[in-house]
């Protein structure tokens, strides 16, 4: 409804259905026959950055934004768009998020990262992707997205951050409006929140290939280029141990993910970003990767003595984090 009922009528409302077994296309069908603005199409289930990615072909405006099922849009998001100056290819706005706990949380876009992005493109791009991923709450130019032929990655997980890095890293003019456009609700059982040995390896999959793509930039130049990986990567470390969900597969993921951040680590020595953890946790600008990168460490070292130790002491880690967060 609030899509519906934004104060800006001049705009279109593309409705992708991907193979919902809910009302949804019977709720959107109702509102079909009085309202030209809005476009409904059907698809048998393909994914989320499928879905994306067919939006991408079927859009119209000057400028298009996302929006997830559950969520609301500000009654003035369009007007604000529309008044936009030429030119603009990213509009950020502020939004408000709903914590686990029920409340509502605004979080305002640091502003002051526009005036860095003049001095440094590069690094800038990585760190409004780390700190505000998020596909809502921000309008895109249609002729910009086409023309840079960007698109998302096929993937379950992460697609929001790195269809994000991937305009950011085309040097996109960037406009901030100081207006709350949006609430994101929290939805416990969302993709994004179950965590399953499949979720991590998909995980693994999507960064891989990113780093791969963008490993080539100069961490002299761009010292949060590390800080973005590790977060990423770690972020696999931390999701094994504090998980209530992987049952059964925990010692298989703890394992797979061990190799996986060597592997990683092992991409940045060869591209000689740093010579060995020390100095990687010198550069590392947040505490939780340097305590996530000393965690894998000791981790580690158990690891090349004894597999079945390693695990066991990782184990009780968990158990004592699980006990503790009651």
């Amino acid at each position: 409804m609030s899509a519906i009922n934004q104060s800006d009528r001049d705009i279109e409302i593309v409705v992708i259905d991907d193979g919902s077994t809910d009302d949804t296309a019977a709720i959107i069908k109702k509102y079909l026959p009085g309202d030209e603005r809005i476009k409904y199409y059907y698809q048998t289930n393909r994914g989320i950055a499928a879905t994306r990615n067919y939006a991408l072909q079927l859009v119209n405006g000057r400028y298009f934004t996302f929006m997830d099922g559950d969520d609301v849009i500000a009654p003035d998001f369009a007007r604000h768009v529309a008044n936009t100056a030429l030119g603009i290819e990213l509009i950020i706005f502020d939004f408000e998020e709903q914590d686990p706990g029920g409340e509502m949380q605004v979080k305002r876009f640091d502003a002051r990262l526009l005036q860095l992005a003049s001095e440094n493109p590069v690094n800038t791009s990585f760190i409004i992707a780390d700190k505000y991923p998020n596909l809502w709450a921000k309008a895109y130019s249609t002729h910009f997205v086409r023309s840079k032929n960007l698109s998302f990655f096929h993937t379950k997980t992460l697609e929001d951050m790195f269809f994000m890095l991937d305009i950011l890293m085309n040097k996109p003019v960037i406009a901030h409006i100081p207006y709350v456009s949006y609430s994101y609700l929290y939805v416990g059982s969302s993709i994004s929140r179950r965590i399953s040995l499949a979720t991590l390896t998909n995980r693994q999959d999507v960064v891989t290939y990113y780093m791969d793509k963008y490993i080539m930039v100069n961490i002299r130049q761009n010292t949060f280029f590390v800080t973005f990986w590790v977060n990423r990567i770690f972020m696999q470390f931390y999701l094994v141990l504090s998980s209530a969900s992987l049952s059964g597969d925990r010692e298989t993921a703890y394992r797979q993910t061990l190799s996986y951040i060597g592997l990683m680590l092992e991409k940045m020595r060869i591209a000689h970003l740093f010579k060995n953890r020390l100095d990687l946790l010198l550069q590392l600008r947040t505490n939780r990767a340097r305590a996530v990168l000393c965690a894998y460490s000791f981790f580690r070292f158990w690891y090349k003595i004894s597999k079945r130790f390693s695990y066991r002491l990782f184990a009780a880690i968990h158990s004592l984090m699980r006990f503790a967060s009651r």
